[in-house]
Parts: C-alpha cells; structure tokens; sequence
C-alpha cells in the first residue's frame, strides 16, 4: 500500500480525506476535512466510532443469515456454519443427513453421488497432487467445505448489495486456519482451505501468524525451539511430538495448543457473548504534546470521552449493562521509555451521565499519584487510559451478585462519596498547580499495592502470588479464608486452600491484619506492662518520648 506522500507522487490532483479524529483538550471527535491542512498527529487522535458503527451494521446481516457468529475485532466475526451446511446438503442430497446420523460411527459413509454438482466461489486452496485448476472432490468433508463457501459467497453479496463494503473471506474446518485464510485474498475474495490442503496452505505463513501466538509467547517459542525463519511450521510439527514441546517449552498447554495449531487441528469453540475483560484508549505523544500535567489532563480528557462512547457502544450491542470496577492509567515517560509506569484505584459506580467526567478525574488523581511516587515523569512518550474486571450492571448497582454479596453495595457507595468529597480538590488541574495534598491521593491509593500490576488488566497478588483480572473479587476470596481461619482454625481449610492461609503471612502483615481485624487491642495493649518495667511503679518519661520494649 502506498503512502499518502507516494500516492501523491503519482497523482498530483489527489484529495486525501482524513478519518474522524479528537482534538487534544476536546471530549468529542469530527471529521476536519474543510481545514486547509489535515489534522496534525501531534494534537489530534483517530476516532474508531464511525468504523465501530459500520461494523455494528455488517453484524446484524451476520447475525441475520447465521445462527452463531463471535465478534472477534471491530472488523472481523467468526461464523459457525455447521447447521447451515447441513441444512443444504440435506437439500441437495434428500435424507442423508438423517441416514448418517442412523449408522454406526464404524461404518463407511456412503459415496458422493456422481450428479452432484457443486459451483465453487474463491480460491481453492490445491494440495501437491493437484495440477489443473480443477479441485479433487475426494471426500464429503470436501463437499461441506465448498457448501459453507456459498454460504459465505452469498453473505458477502449481500453485504456489499445492502451496506457497499467488500469483504474477504476464509472456510476452513477451524477458527485459526479460517483467520489465516480470511485476510490471504484481500480485499474482495474468499479463500477455501479443504482439509487435505491445510498442511501446504500453512506452509505460506509462520507460527506466530497464528492468534495468540505472537509477542512474548512467539518470542519465547522461538528461543525454545530455534525454528528456521521460512517454513517452520512444517519444521515445528515434523520435527518434535507433544511429549517433546511439554518438555522443552515447559508449559503442557502452551505445547498442546502449538501441537494442534502447526497441524490445523486446533478446534476452539465460537462463543456469541465474549466477556469484555478490559478496554484502552491510547496515545503515542509527539513532539510537545505531553509535555507537563496540563497537556497529559488534555489527553485524558480524550480517552474519557473516547471510553465512555465506546462503553455505550457495548451496551447496546450486548443488550445489557457492563461496568468496570477498576480505573488505571499506564505511560511511559520520554526520559526512560523501556520503564513503564501504571496505577489503579476502584471507579466509582455513578449514573452513565456522570461517567465522562468521573473517569477524567479518576485519571488525573491516578497521574497526579504518578508524579508524587514517580517524579520527574515529563515529557512523556505515551500515555493510556484503561477501564477493567467489568461486571453486569443495572443502574447504580455494582452487579448481579450485589444482592448476594453481603457490604458490596456500601462499599461502592462509600467509593462513590469517597471519589465526590475529593473532586474539589482536582479543580487546580487546569492552571497546572497542585494545590491538592499529597497524603490524601496515597490514601485513596493504598489498596494498589496489594497487587503488582502485570498490564492489559492483569494483577499478581502480593499476598498469594496469584493472578487476577478481578482485585475486588480476589480481595473477598483472601477475606473468606480469613474468616474461616479465625472461626475455625486453619486446619478447618482443605489442603488446596492451605496456601491462601494467612499464616503465610510475614509477620508484621499479621499483626496488621489482628489489627484491622480486634477492635479492641488498642485498649488491651494500653492495658499491658512493657517488658523491663516493674508493674506498679511510674517511670519517668518527657514529653514527646516514648518507651521502646526492650
């Protein structure tokens, strides 16, 4: 694809139109075409919400015309085509699909009747054997194959007939071959991989290719197995067995999945309700964009907006409410970039016209806290906003499992009056001056560092070491076994919940945690003798001194 300076090259007449973007500052998005010159990227965004919305339009014909269908991206959906399939064959060949299902599992299907005949649309992916341009329809699997083909043919039409977009499109057996084929012909074709062609239609690509295989996982097979560059799926799935990859990458099922993806055999599920487990919205900083606490509130400002839109979004698409329980904010200052920063605190539950707002304040305390532990974080190089562990909301409350919960309720409310009695105070945001004091944004923050914050929404338990996308649950799992422990005693825990024991405890976050938990050891430590002093006798102490218990 060329660049726009390129297409310019070869086109001087050229009118390059810009997508919708945010202004730095502004909390919604335009499109700047009547400006003399487009939208600088040092001060504006792109806005994904005309895209979102057209995608939006091109789910409901999916949804239209199959039964199943996940949203994978905001331009790619996975369709089960299974029923569908059936349904034509059963119509093309009259009663086989029943008299299949009567016979045993041991007995060979019958042969393909020779009248039948199949119109192909797309490419046909060809096995070695095959040499003219005719495909060999070897086996039923191969006529299953090429029906869903016009299934999704028709769809496709039908797209471009009621919306004029062009989509490409893969068929094959499983999501992660049919992924790889949906983007091989782009923009206007589908491509077909039969099973007898999965094994050289993988050989065009390379294991990080695919889903989920990429980044540190792909890095970390890499250096595991030391693949050659071309080829090596092939060299992956003929050169080591299962037993082999659980051996060398040291996850038994890390080395499942690889074991079935290289030989196409990886079958995950379609789900038509995904569980939204984080959303972001992001900005790399050019050149003075980011350059104190104003320019970063700007941008936060942005992503508030930019979030809340997109969480009214999803609302109407799931058909119900979600709501996150937790607020971070991730940068990288320009100063140290491979060291990024994050911190987190419980988002408040208030009414959706509030959320905007909220959510900027949120991050602005959250940035604020930065400065404070951090220092010197300016300029920065990128900045992020990020709203996680999302539960199903109904108004005000926190969830479903509100009226299970025992204290769930007061304890978003009391976030809530927490959150209000502070926004005062952020009101010095503007001119850039921090008038609000330092120890009142620790306080709110003092629950972060139960958990390290691992990024994309994830936390590691201080305590336990576990990991977590949901801290607010987790922190009921540690106070449960608490409970059970101090009633019962911690041989009342099984075996496997042993490990969760506070007796696992350091000592001083023992005593912290009698602490919290005695009203009444205040009044009985103010009743005990320091060790070395004679009961009965007053000794002399100045004021503003203490005894240490020697």
């Amino acid at each position: 694809m060329d660049s726009l300076d390129a297409a310019k090259l070869k086109c001087d007449k050229l009118i390059a139109a810009h997508t919708a973007a945010f202004k730095k500052g502004e909390n919604f998005w335009r499109y700047r075409d009547d400006e003399k010159e487009h939208p600088s990227a040092v001060d504006h965004k792109v806005s994904l919400d005309p895209y979102r919305r057209e995608s939006r339009k091109i789910m409901k014909i999916f949804k239209r015309e199959c039964d199943l269908v996940e949203k994978a991206s905001v331009d790619e959906s996975f369709m089960d085509l299974g029923r569908l399939v059936l349904k034509r064959l059963d119509d093309l060949v009259p009663g086989i699909v029943q008299k299949v299902s009567e016979m045993d599992k041991q007995e060979t299907l019958p042969p393909i009747p020779d009248d039948l005949t199949l119109e192909t649309h797309g490419l046909i992916v060809a096995t070695p054997d095959e040499t003219d341009d005719k495909p060999y329809i070897l086996d039923w699997d191969d006529v299953l194959i090429l029906i869903g083909a016009q299934i999704t043919h028709s769809i496709r039409q039908m797209i471009e007939r009621e919306l004029g977009y062009t989509t490409s499109c893969g068929v094959a057996k499983v999501k992660t071959v049919a992924k790889l084929a949906s983007g091989f012909m782009k923009p206007d074709h589908q491509t077909i991989v039969r099973n007898n062609s999965i094994h050289p239609f993988l050989s065009n690509f390379d294991f990080t290719d695919f889903w989920s295989m990429g980044g540190k996982t792909g890095e970390y097979i890499r250096a595991k197995l030391s693949p050659p560059s071309a080829d090596n799926i092939k060299y992956i799935r003929e050169n080591y067995d299962l037993s082999e990859l659980q051996e060398y990458l040291e996850d038994s099922q890390l080395a499942e999945k690889l074991y079935l993806m290289v030989r196409g055999q990886y079958a995950a599920p379609l789900s038509e309700r995904i569980t939204l487990k984080s959303m972001n919205s992001n900005k790399n900083i050019r050149g003075n964009a980011g350059a104190s606490l104003k320019d970063a509130s700007e941008w936060i400002r942005v992503f508030a907006a930019d979030l809340v839109q997109r969480l009214a979004e999803t609302d109407d698409e799931n058909g119900y409410k979600t709501r996150p329980k937790t607020i971070s904010i991730h940068f990288r200052s320009a100063r140290d970039f491979n060291s990024p920063h994050s911190k987190q605190m419980q988002a408040p539950i208030v009414p959706f016209d509030e959320l905007e707002e909220t959510y900027y304040q949120c991050g602005v305390t959250l940035l604020k806290a930065c400065e404070t532990q951090f220092g010197k974080i300016y300029p920065l190089a990128n900045i992020s906003l990020t709203i996680s562990n999302f539960e199903i909301s109904d108004g005000l409350s926190t969830s479903i499992m509100g009226f299970v919960k025992k204290g769930t309720q007061s304890s978003a409310e009391k976030s809530l009056e927490d959150f209000k009695a502070k926004q005062e105070a952020e009101k010095a945001l503007v001119g850039g001056t921090r008038k609000m004091k330092t120890p009142e944004v620790k306080d709110t923050l003092v629950e972060v560092r139960r958990y390290d914050d691992l990024g994309e929404g994830k936390f590691r338990c201080v305590r336990c070491g576990t990991e977590v996308e949901d801290t607010a649950e987790h922190d009921d799992f540690h106070y449960a076994i608490d409970i059970t422990e101090q009633l019962n005693g911690a041989d009342s825990l099984s075996s496997d919940l042993k490990k969760f024991s506070s007796k696992k405890l350091s000592y001083a976050e023992s005593k912290m945690m009698q602490r919290s938990s005695s009203p009444s050891l205040a009044s009985k430590r103010k009743a005990s003798t320091p060790k070395g002093v004679v009961k009965g006798k007053k000794a002399k102490v100045e004021k503003g001194q203490s005894r240490l218990p020697f």
